[in-house]
């Protein structure tokens, strides 16, 4: 089909990737940038030079897989240091890049450089929108593209379970066929070192692995809205079959198939367990609970949620 990025493939002209001119910075004509993971929280971006908060490795899976395809439109989850902005821009030159930050703050050397380069146009940073909430991301998104489609989405928020996930349910439906949606850092659980010293740094967050499970299922279960599906060990890389129209509301977990399973993992829809152990213990008992799940939990965690769903079906039973 004309509108698939397959089609565009023969029209793609040399992407320019780049220079490294050591593993740490990568230099284009008019700007480079500093590539680092350790050092981002102290390296500040400046509008001749970018913090880039990726591997050499992601950038080089980058370079190879988007040279391949005619990439016009881009959104962007999480702007930071500004330099996945830039970067995408001078990988790809596309039409427009919009960008989501939760962040109300702009970033003065982003802005810096666009409005230097006569980009105003084209790189659309957009501050204080948060990725979990739909509304607000489908307005951005429609009031910026209007009718045309998106060729990447990358997510490279907060790197949580349930924003990731609302992410997804949002935005998908933007994307074209043939289209790439992105999600970095997702294995933060499984990561050697401090990710693993006493529960780690977000130890009471589930694991956003738990998602790509669930993309997993939904790539076996319904090729036509996922025709392919990669994960490395910084990235996942979906690619979106030829499913026409998803409409508002598209729900993951209402596609993919189980064969009537129930997964009681955690991140997981928590109505089987619940259900469970709801019919085993008496309100009386859920009740008197409260107080050492209220010290034990704290207010995000899984087991204040269970706590939650199990007395809230206890109410109504009684």
């Amino acid at each position: 089909m004309e509108n698939s990025l397959e089609s565009s493939v023969r029209k793609r002209k040399a992407i320019n990737r780049g220079i490294w001119a050591d593993n740490e910075t990568l230099v284009f004509p008019d700007v480079s940038f500093d590539v680092t993971v350790a050092n981002s929280a102290t390296h500040q971006s400046t509008p001749e030079k970018f913090v880039l908060v990726k591997s050499r490795r992601m950038i080089e899976y980058y370079q190879d897989l988007l040279s391949r395809f005619k990439i016009q439109n881009i959104f962007e989850i999480g702007i930071f240091k500004g330099g996945g902005m830039v970067f995408f821009y001078k990988l790809c030159k596309p039409n427009k890049i919009v960008a989501i930050e939760i962040e109300r703050d702009a970033n003065p050397a982003l802005a810096e450089f666009i409005t230097r380069s006569g980009l105003t146009k084209v790189l659309r940073p957009i501050y204080g929108v948060n990725q979990a909430d739909a509304v607000p991301v489908r307005r951005v998104i429609e009031e910026e593209f209007g009718e045309t489609q998106i060729d990447l989405i990358i997510d490279d928020g907060c790197h949580f379970l349930d924003e990731t996930r609302k992410s997804f349910n949002t935005t998908f439906q933007y994307l074209r066929e043939g289209g790439f949606y992105v999600i970095e850092d997702w294995g933060w659980a499984h990561w050697p070192g401090m990710w693993q010293q006493n529960g780690g740094p977000w130890k009471d967050r589930p694991a956003t692995s738990f998602f790509i499970f669930e993309l997993a299922m939904l790539a076996a279960s319904r090729p036509d809205v996922i025709e392919k599906l990669e994960i490395f060990r910084e990235l996942v890389l979906v690619r979106k079959g030829n499913i026409q129209d998803l409409g508002y509301g598209f729900d993951i977990s209402k596609f993919y198939l189980t064969a009537g399973r129930t997964f009681l993992e955690q991140g997981f829809p928590l109505h089987g367990i619940v259900k469970v152990i709801q019919a085993s213990l008496s309100r009386e008992l859920i009740c008197g609970y409260r107080e050492i799940m209220n010290k034990i939990c704290p207010p995000e965690s899984i087991g204040r949620k269970i706590y939650k769903s199990i007395l809230n079906l206890t109410k109504r039973k009684s």
